[in-house]
This record gives structure tokens, C-alpha cells and sequence, in this order.
């Protein structure tokens, strides 16, 4: 499975748990500054929510700046959602600790301690 297949399949299964529609999930992340100059729709989350290996169309891959935002939404870690992904020989989620501070468009802020 392809790592962006691995995302969407996570960020679903995060969505599900918490009971949020995608319509919901949709309006926290456009409140929270959805990295594009229009909203965060329901037809989005549903888009990335296929990923690219269904055999659809409609499916797309996650964007990184789509994706810090999808987990301030969920209150989710970035890593967990690349947890348990194949990576590519030779890659790795662990490197030295280090602070990363990301900007939103909104002006939110969410640091992530790796």
C-alpha cells in the first residue's frame, strides 16, 4: 500500500473514531486555516479519504500542509498518521528530537514535538 493510501486509510479511521462526519471535519479544519483560498468541503475529506489506490478517479493523495491541519482537527500527532506505513528502503520516522513550529493560515499554531 502506498503511503499517501496509508494516510487517507488513518485519517478515516481517526475521523470514524471520534464519531465526526465528514462535513464536520470539513468545517473544523477551514475554522482551524485550510491551506487553500477556498473551504474545506465535505467532497475533499471525501477525495482524500479514498486516496489514490481505489480505482476511482475522484481519489487524491494527502497534501502535507492538508494533513498538519487534518491533525489539529483530530487532535491527532502528524506521525500517527504515518504510523505503520511501508516506507521506502532506507527511510525512517525516528531522527533526533527536534521542536517544529508550523504557522497556519488562520494564524493557529500547533507545535509538534517529534
Amino acid at each position: 500500500m502506498a503511503i499517501s493510501d496509508h494516510v487517507a486509510r488513518r485519517v478515516r479511521q481517526e475521523r470514524e473514531s471520534r464519531g465526526m462526519t465528514r462535513a464536520a471535519l470539513a468545517a473544523r479544519c477551514t475554522a482551524l486555516g485550510w491551506p487553500c483560498s477556498w473551504p474545506c468541503t465535505k467532497t475533499i475529506i471525501t477525495n482524500l479519504e479514498l486516496g489514490m489506490s481505489n480505482g476511482r478517479k475522484c481519489g487524491r493523495p494527502v497534501r502535507v500542509d492538508e494533513l498538519v491541519v487534518i491533525a489539529a482537527a483530530l487532535d491527532v500527532p502528524v506521525l500517527d498518521f504515518l504510523a505503520g506505513a511501508r516506507l521506502p528502503p532506507g527511510a525512517h520516522l525516528t531522527d533526533p528530537p527536534r521542536t517544529v513550529t508550523i504557522r497556519l493560515p488562520a494564524g493557529a499554531r500547533i507545535t509538534i514535538d517529534e
